[in-house]
C-alpha cells in the first residue's frame, strides 16, 4: 500500500502487524453490519454443511452456483457483497475480498491449509440460520483472525 505525500512523492504506507490485525477486523466488523441487514431482509445465507437447498428456496449461497472460478470460501464473501445494502461497505469489503481476504487465502501457506476455516464458514451459516447474530460475530471474528495470522505468519516466513 502507498502513500502519496504533500511533495507528490509516494511512499510505502504503515503495514504492521497492529495495522494488518485492524485491515481484518474492520472487514469483519462491516461483513456483521451487512449479514444483519441480510437477516432484517429475510435473505437466508445458505451452505450445503448446513441444510438442502431445496428446502430453503430463498437461500443466496450455494458454493460453485455463484462464480466458478471463486473458492467456495470466497464465494462467501461474494455472496455477502451480492447482497450489501450499502455501496460504502460494498466498496470497502470488494477491495478487501480481492486484496485481503484473496491473499489470505490463496497466497500463503496456512491459507492454503483451508478445512478449518471452511468448518467455520458452515458455522456462520449454521448459527446465521438460527438468526444468531452474537454466535456468528464471534465466529466471523474468529475467521478474520485466522487469515490475519496466516498473513502475518507469511510476512514473518518471508523477510527471514
Amino acid at each position: 500500500m502507498a502513500k502519496r505525500l504533500a511533495t507528490r512523492h509516494v511512499v510505502v504506507a504503515d503495514f504492521s502487524d497492529e495495522v494488518i490485525t485492524e485491515i481484518y477486523e474492520l472487514l469483519s466488523d462491516v461483513e456483521i453490519k451487512l449479514l444483519k441487514g441480510m437477516l432484517q431482509s429475510g435473505i437466508c445465507l445458505w451452505d450445503k454443511a448446513v441444510s438442502d437447498n431445496s428446502e430453503q428456496p430463498n437461500c443466496v449461497y450455494e458454493p460453485s452456483a455463484i462464480n466458478e472460478k471463486l473458492s467456495a470460501e470466497l464465494q462467501f464473501h461474494e455472496t455477502i457483497i451480492s447482497n450489501s445494502h450499502n455501496e460504502y461497505f460494498t466498496h470497502i469489503l470488494e477491495n478487501g475480498l480481492w486484496c485481503y481476504i484473496r491473499f489470505a487465502v490463496e497466497e500463503t501457506a496456512a491459507g492454503r491449509e483451508n478445512a478449518q476455516r471452511l468448518e467455520l464458514l458452515s458455522k456462520i451459516a449454521e448459527a446465521y440460520s438460527d438468526k444468531d447474530i452474537k454466535i456468528v460475530r464471534e465466529l466471523l471474528g474468529e475467521y478474520f483472525g485466522s487469515l490475519c495470522e496466516a498473513v502475518i505468519a507469511e510476512r514473518a516466513e518471508s523477510s527471514r
